[in-house]
């Protein structure tokens, strides 16, 4: 490994050599909807990949989290769980989506569950994907506008607004899936009110599972309705409903992996899995008022409040897994552990939310800048339950209390306040100067109100409270015309997690603290080829670890992650339509300090790729035949913390061909054939290991070779 102290050296070099230029693009004020949409050329100062609505129309995504793939160097782990949010690995940062390591937020809201499944959970299934403006993905803890969950980066999804248009996707195929999505925008003239901008979005969604017990369905409704008042303002309502429900299989063993597709296919009848499922449904309204003051001064408001459900039927799968402790009378008494059983794990979750922010373009002396400054606030109501049952079934012992382990309340109120400013000094020098403040306040209680004879969560009642600042610096320079350096620290933070805030010592602790270098160049050295390319460093400090000392928590750990991630396009001329592309990551990491286990010390984070990169071949004409090849190749990686077990990755080709018909207006027809994982690889995504055990003991297994075809078109 390179030493950690030269690393550090060289970029806080660059930070004071290395400026940026490239003249302040023009930023229409009253077309921005989304704190921060002025922001675009600040982010230039940071590692930001942006997946255009144009990329994302044109192609049948098997869920919206999947579009998070096309940003360079992301691992998508999915546990094929429907209703139930997938693993993210980003700057190897192993728990987004299913936990809290990275941020979502939809038109720049956040879907980070504070008290949910896990800490900082969200669920992209709410989302059409017809109906997105646009994917901005966030590399680290760089964006002001986002705060807690956003240490790995942000999934920032924007919508469609204004315009006349009516767009249809259809497709179906393997495994008795079906798709239908439709996105519409259009303007009415509504009774007593007049003129009204109407966007919205419908889906419904069936999959049959090529697993046993993998039926996935939802239901997806989107709508906006938004008002000029005068010249200058602007009111919108938003709804959103979402429904669903799907059946998992669960993980499969080493074994039943090995043995072949039908093996595969299967629930896990060593681990008893029985009939696991997921219910959810989702609804929010949302307001917004939006006002110019000036040409170069604009304010957005914004009221939200969501309402949200989610039942889950989980069979524990851990590798220790004993099946005697999933006996009838063990569950029901107490008597054994019962951890490696099916459980009932069930959330009502209601936010409020508000918030607001000056967006402004005004010249300080000779300077020309782009800045925004605003604040928010977030309360967060969560009840949650936990049954231990058998088959979905509470009561299957006659006679016996049906067991009820955990019955809490939780409420977290976020207080953040953040501003940016991007300066357009000079041609080789344009700092971008960012800030975040949070302040978190976190309760917890153990409800009585149901009876029950074991009730295994003991933990005591807390009431705390945590603040963090976060200062996020970059700067760029155009040491060309066509070539642009950039260079930024930013920070980062993570609350203590669920299970350490009951802990007498939490009063006294700071927040785990992220710390991200950046040194990137990109541009245009040719005019058919555009490349980026960034090393970043991301360390992790006051990790909240036991101390062996006197056996309270502490701010001991550290952890030490870094690499290289880039892209690069080429638009070769003789060959127009044709795209070739390539987005790669190569990663390293390093526990640091583990003073509750020494011997982790030196060792890398489990479930951190070596690498993780896309290569692309796209023809793409405006009219007649057109296809695209796709190959993934996911690298070598631990899976046990003792670095003994090693998954060797894997390599998946995915192929569709199409025909373009075009038609009146620039709309266009197009149909296609695809096929996934056209060598039939036998792969998981993200598997599990024991120490001291050489192979991964648990997978999830990804689908054979599978066809689905469809028709885009507009009307």
């Amino acid at each position: 490994m390179i030493n950690t102290k030269l690393r550090r050296c060289v970029i806080a070099a660059a930070l004071c050599g290395f400026g940026a230029a490239v003249h302040a693009q023009d930023v229409d004020l009253g077309k921005i909807t989304v704190k921060g949409e002025g922001m675009r050329d600040a982010d230039r100062s940071f590692t930001v990949n942006t997946i255009s609505r144009d990329e994302i129309a044109g192609r049948r995504w098997e869920n919206p989290l999947a579009i998070f793939e096309e940003a360079p160097g992301v691992e998508v782990r999915s546990i094929q769980g429907g209703s139930v949010g997938d693993f993210i690995t980003i700057r190897g940062m192993t728990n987004g989506g299913h936990g809290g390591d990275l941020g979502f937020s939809l038109d720049g809201v956040s879907l980070n569950e504070a008290e949910g499944h896990s800490d900082g959970y969200a669920d992209t299934q709410i989302v059409v994907p017809l109906e997105i403006e646009s994917l901005t993905v966030y590399k680290g803890p760089v964006s002001p506008l986002y705060g807690n969950f956003a240490r790995g980066g942000v999934m920032a999804f924007q919508t469609r607004k204004g315009g006349e248009y009516t767009d249809i996707h259809l497709s179906g195929g393997s495994w008795g899936t079906y798709d239908g999505q439709l996105a519409f925008g259009t303007e009415v003239e509504a009774p007593l009110i007049g003129d009204l901008q109407i966007n919205g979005a419908i889906q419904g969604y069936e999959h049959e599972g090529w697993r046993d017990n993998s039926r996935f369905t939802k239901m997806n409704l989107a709508l906006r309705a938004s008002k000029a008042i005068g010249d200058r303002s602007e009111v919108a309502l938003s709804l959103r409903g979402h429904g669903a429900r799907s059946y998992v299989p669960g993980n499969t063993t080493g074994d039943q992996f090995n043995a072949g597709w039908d093996e595969r296919r299967q629930q896990s009848d060593v681990h008893q899995t029985q009939n696991d499922m997921a219910e959810k449904t989702y609804n929010s309204q949302r307001i917004d008022f939006n006002h110019n003051f000036t040409d170069n001064l604009r304010l957005l408001t914004w009221v939200y409040k969501t309402e949200m459900f989610l039942s889950r039927y989980e069979t524990d799968v851990a590798p220790s897994f004993n099946p005697a402790n999933c006996a009838a009378e063990n569950m029901q008494t107490g008597v054994g552990n019962g951890s490696s059983c099916q459980r009932e794990l069930s959330h009502d979750r209601e936010v409020v939310a508000l918030g607001f922010s000056f967006n402004g373009t005004h010249a300080i002396g000779n300077i020309a800048s782009n800045w925004v400054l605003g604040a928010e606030y977030y309360d967060e109501e969560t009840t949650e339950l936990m049954w231990r049952t058998n088959s979905r079934d509470r009561g299957f012992v006659q006679g016996i209390t049906p067991r009820l382990e955990r019955n809490r309340d939780y409420v977290t109120e976020t207080t953040a306040v953040f501003g940016q400013i991007d300066l357009d000094v000079h041609r080789y020098f344009r700092p971008t100067l960012g800030f975040r403040y949070d302040s978190i306040d976190q309760t917890a209680t153990l409800r009585t109100d149901v009876a029950s004879p074991v009730m295994r969560d003991t933990r005591a009642n807390y009431d705390i409270s945590e603040s963090s600042f976060t200062p996020k610096l970059g700067v760029r320079s155009a040491i060309t015309d066509n070539l642009e350096l950039r260079a930024s620290y930013a920070e980062g933070f993570q609350l203590p997690n669920i299970g350490q805030r009951s802990d007498a010592n939490i009063s006294s602790l700071d927040p785990h603290k992220f710390e991200q270098y950046e040194l990137g160049i990109s541009g245009t050295p040719h005019p058919s080829v555009y490349f980026d390319l960034v090393y970043f460093m991301l360390n992790s400090s006051d990790e909240i670890i036991t101390n062996p000392n006197n056996n309270q928590l502490d701010n001991l750990g550290e952890t030490d992650r870094s690499g290289i991630e880039g892209e690069i396009r080429y638009f070769p001329s003789a060959v127009p339509h044709l795209t070739l592309s390539a987005g790669f990551g190569f990663f390293d990491s390093e526990i640091k300090s583990r003073a509750d286990n020494p011997a982790l010390e030196g060792l890398e984070i489990p479930r951190v790729p070596e690498h993780v990169a896309n290569v692309t071949a796209s023809y793409a004409p405006p009219s007649g035949w057109g296809g695209t090849l796709r190959w993934r190749t996911v690298g070598e990686m631990y899976v046990s913390n003792d670095n003994v077990g090693t998954y060797d990755g894997y390599d998946v080709v995915d192929a569709t061909v199409f025909y373009t018909v075009p038609g009146a207006n620039g709309r266009s027809t197009r149909w296609y054939l695809e096929v996934t994982n056209i060598f039939d690889e036998a792969y998981a995504d993200g598997p599990g290991g024991a120490n001291g055990v050489t192979e991964p003991t648990t997978f999830n297994a990804r689908p054979p070779a599978s066809v689905f075809a469809g028709v885009i078109f507009s009307l």
